[in-house]
């Protein structure tokens, strides 16, 4: 596959560079290339630099049943990052292992790998990337650049969910504080979401269980016995959702994002072309019979243009987020089309007696949802308004080797919440043992609902060097 040789020749690549300069130690440092004397030696001395963690968790998800029945979770994880720098070059190399991740999808190995070259105000980087637009606090509109694994739901951190991408990215920097950026995607990634498990949502469940039945009916009908038949339907299951190619060159993305600081306000402006992350499906039984029992996905082409301002007033600090997908379906009324929609991100945090409190609101308005009218129309059912309040609340106790913490989200239209609460101690400065727990509930259908079974303790380790 082409996305398979470009992450291999990329990886590749990464290696050779770092080797190269491992062997090139005395000509070349870190950062900013050292004038000379002292600051050259030092370079000379620590031509690569390395960090990396090891961790390991713990969960106990409940049965709420039969709490004796609930299920426990190990899980092991290692990172190790690489990166050598010329004064006009530099190669990134980054590897991540999740136990639980690797075997679902090995080449999730290499978390990053990138090589860059500079010139002057230009910078170019090009590889397996993961970067972040938008001055959200990991609450973003404008973040469009990678997919996201949501095979653990939100239950890992966001970076952590980010799916690196092939990417050519070109920086340019237009002042002291301004910078210019271009990114192109050759072929498109999908966000990755679970198909069995805890963690499968609700609405890829239900069409799971209806062509189950519908499957499991017709080898019935034909004088298959049930067993013959549940083992036929289950296979036949194996790869219900298809995911379109895309590792195409008609299926890129490209787009561009300024910003600057005025004073005391930082803003950027953005322009993206490309997917929408929500796929669209024809729902009709119908019409997944007719794809052989499949559900063929499909991602819609979308013009984004976006703004986002970060300020601090007093003892506050204050940013914001604002997009408008401009889809094709201006009239409101196209099956497999979504309608063009506003979203934002907006928030604020400060600190207070000790504590820290960051409150966000993440929203949108779908343009003419009064003229869907289809069943299976691909937002039928949304509400045309949507809110989310995110909040997190944290204490550091004396020492900062201490901090209590609560964190939630609560969506208001549908009435459902995650809350999770949560300690954090660092006993010395590379360790950090946690403790955290989610409890998902609310009014039934909700994107947090849908997991009230789902509630969960977990306690990690990680050590950092």
């Amino acid at each position: 596959m082409i996305r398979n040789k470009f992450i291999t020749g990329f990886f590749t690549l990464a290696a050779s560079l770092a080797l190269t300069a491992s062997a090139a130690a005395q000509d070349f440092g870190f950062g900013e290339p050292a004038a000379s004397g002292d600051e050259a030696a030092l370079a000379s001395s620590n031509p690569l630099e390395f960090s990396g963690s090891v961790s390991a968790s713990l969960r106990t998800t409940f049965n709420q049943e039969d709490l004796t029945q609930s299920t426990i979770e190990f899980r092991t994880g290692a990172m190790l990052a690489v990166k050598a720098t010329y004064p006009w070059a530099e190669g990134f190399l980054a590897l991540k292992r999740d136990s639980a991740e690797f075997q679902a999808k090995p080449i999730r190995v290499i978390d990053q790998a990138y090589v860059g070259f500079f010139s002057g105000p230009m910078a170019i980087r090009l590889g397996l990337i993961k970067a972040t637009w938008g001055k959200g606090d990991d609450v973003h509109v404008l973040d469009v650049i990678n997919p996201f694994d949501y095979t653990d739901f939100i239950n890992q951190p966001y970076a952590d969910r980010k799916i690196p991408q092939p990417t050519l990215k070109m920086d340019i920097s237009t002042s002291d504080s301004g910078k210019l950026e271009l990114v192109y995607l050759p072929v498109f990634g999908a966000d990755s979401t679970a198909t069995e498990g805890f963690w499968v949502m609700k609405r890829i469940s239900d069409q799971l269980d209806m062509v189950y039945a519908q499957t499991y009916g017709s080898y019935i009908f034909i004088g298959r016995t049930p067993a013959e038949s549940t083992i036929l339907a289950k296979d036949a299951m194996e790869n219900f959702i298809v995911q379109p190619d895309g590792n195409r060159l008609d299926m890129g993305q490209a787009g561009l994002r300024f910003t600057e600081t005025v004073g005391s306000l930082d803003y950027g402006l953005q322009y993206w072309y490309g997917f929408l992350r929500e796929p669209v499906y024809n729902a009709n039984p119908v019409a997944i019979a007719a794809a052989g029992n499949h559900v063929l996905l499909d991602y819609n082409r979308a013009h984004r243009f976006g703004a986002d301002f970060a300020f601090a007033l007093g003892s506050f600090n204050f940013r914001g987020e604002l997009a408008y997908d401009m889809t094709e379906d201006f009239s409101g009324d196209m099956v497999l089309v979504h309608n063009p929609a506003l979203g934002w991100s907006v928030g604020a945090d400060a600190e207070f007696l000790g504590f820290r409190l960051n409150v966000q609101n993440l929203g949108r308005y779908t343009l003419f949802t009064n003229k869907i009218t289809d069943a299976y129309d691909v937002e039928t059912g949304i509400h045309a308004l949507s809110n989310t309040i995110i909040a997190d609340l944290s204490r550091s106790m004396p020492g900062d080797k201490l901090v209590l913490r609560a964190s939630g989200a609560y969506s208001v239209e549908n009435s459902d919440y995650a809350i999770m609460p949560g300690v954090e101690w660092s006993p010395v400065d590379n360790a950090t043992l946690k403790l955290k727990g989610t409890l998902f509930g609310g009014e039934a259908g909700g994107v947090y609902s849908q997991f009230a079974d789902n509630s969960f303790v977990e306690a990690s380790l990680t050590v950092n060097f």
